[in-house]
């Protein structure tokens, strides 16, 4: 029998008095990947913060990595919290701070063993193994603060993946990226979610930027679902028209779906 990587059942989530997302039933197996999309403050990050232990969950069922999440202690999280592979939109780092892009990959081996052991032959092997897979060889002495917004962003996901997460988090990993570099972070996604070896929640408001493999889908409007199901049943004009409060067009091209607002002609 399949154990899920979490598993929501009529959970509700609160920050400093305010109600976050109310009455959330969700799951992820190992393997599968999960695509949360809705505007801007629909309670897309929140859903990931609180899988993390940093938005309380007031109440429902809710269980994490096999823990179950309103029980762990403040000093359980750090060992739940080395199994997740967390990105956010970006990573800010001072421009002068002393660290390169291949220390940046590095500390996802200081991450998933702890900060008081010494790196060893395996640690650096399994970095060594990322920085080839993403082409990251030309870049790895390079400032890890003066490389570009996507250039920082492949680096990220290299570091994530040096340290064997069991789930990946993924917060508008391309937001704010040119075309070019949406692109090129989007096959990545893609390819990690093809080799099927840990779990991926991605939240985005831009449909597009979903793996193709990616066919479980979420509609968040206001803290709520909207409506869930396979990227077919859920990915309409109708159901996007809705949350989005505007109508839309959508087309589909390479296995990814591309929406645009749209103004019949009167």
């Amino acid at each position: 029998m399949k154990m899920p990587l979490f598993s929501f059942e009529q959970v509700s989530v609160a920050h400093r008095g305010r109600v976050l997302l109310r009455n959330i039933s969700l799951s992820l197996e190992r393997g599968e990947s999960l695509g949360i999309v809705g505007p801007n403050g629909a309670g897309k990050s929140s859903f990931l913060l609180a899988l993390m232990g940093f938005r309380k969950i007031v109440s429902g069922k809710a269980e994490f990595l096999f823990r179950d999440i309103r029980s762990l202690k403040s000093h359980e999280w750090p060992k739940v919290r080395k199994k997740v592979g967390y990105l956010p939109q970006q990573l800010q780092i001072d421009p002068l701070f002393p660290i390169t892009a291949e220390e940046v990959i590095l500390l996802g081996r200081v991450g998933h063993a702890g900060f008081l052991r010494s790196l060893t032959a395996e640690d650096r092997s399994i970095t060594e193994s990322w920085i080839q897979a993403f082409g990251l060889n030309d870049l790895r002495r390079s400032p890890f603060g003066q490389l570009s917004g996507g250039e920082q962003q492949k680096v990220n996901l290299a570091r994530l993946m040096a340290q064997c997460p069991e789930i990946l988090l993924l917060d508008e990993p391309t937001a704010g990226l040119d075309l070019e570099w949406q692109r090129t972070l989007g096959e990545l996604v893609e390819r990690i979610a093809r080799e099927r070896t840990t779990g991926i929640v991605m939240v985005t408001h831009e449909v597009h930027q979903l793996p193709p493999s990616c066919q479980k889908v979420v509609l968040l409007r206001q803290g709520e679902i909207f409506k869930a199901g396979t990227k077919d049943e859920v990915l309409t004009e109708d159901l996007l028209s809705q949350i989005y409060g505007c109508q839309v067009k959508l087309s589909s091209y390479g296995g990814r779906a591309y929406l645009l607002p749209w103004r019949p002609h009167d």
